[in-house]
């Protein structure tokens, strides 16, 4: 009966032991495993574009009055009158600061990324450069002493 070394465990989601890699209630033995790599994920900047992009359509409408104003005429909210110009401009704000926002609390994220027969896979995904890091730093020794 051989004990398995353990070289890193956070103590519920991931554990490397001298033999295995355990994700979740995934287990991967090391000697499926052909190569691993600590990966940095850039968020994803196109939808955000996208959002301020339209925001500063919108306003740019607001703005230079190019909004058709047969399109709404005008409408009431109790005791004011909306018309296609303001709300072109509040439209066209509201849809500029929500990318601002959204480009401002997405950050990048990092991840372990395994290599087997069966293709590559994101096992371990986290904001926490650092957890990653201690993750991929023991897989390597697992590695290492599996290899040689």
């Amino acid at each position: 009966m051989t004990t398995e070394k353990l070289l890193y465990t956070d103590g519920h989601k991931v554990t490397v032991t001298d033999s295995t890699f355990k994700v979740n209630n995934n287990l991967y033995h090391l000697e499926g495993i052909i190569r691993h790599d600590f990966r940095v994920i850039a968020p994803r900047r196109i939808p955000v574009l996208v959002l301020v992009s339209m925001g500063l359509a919108f306003l740019s409408l607001g703005v230079f009055n190019l909004a058709p104003a047969n399109l709404i005429p005008y409408m009431e909210v109790g005791n004011y009158i909306l018309t296609a110009r303001l709300l072109s401009l509040i439209f066209g704000t509201m849809l500029f600061l929500a990318g601002l926002i959204f480009l401002l609390i997405e950050k990048e994220k990092y991840g372990v990324q395994i290599v087997t027969a069966e293709g590559e896979k994101e096992v371990v995904v986290s904001k926490q450069r650092e957890y990653i890091a201690m993750i991929d730093e023991a897989l390597t020794k697992a590695l290492q002493r599996w290899k040689f």
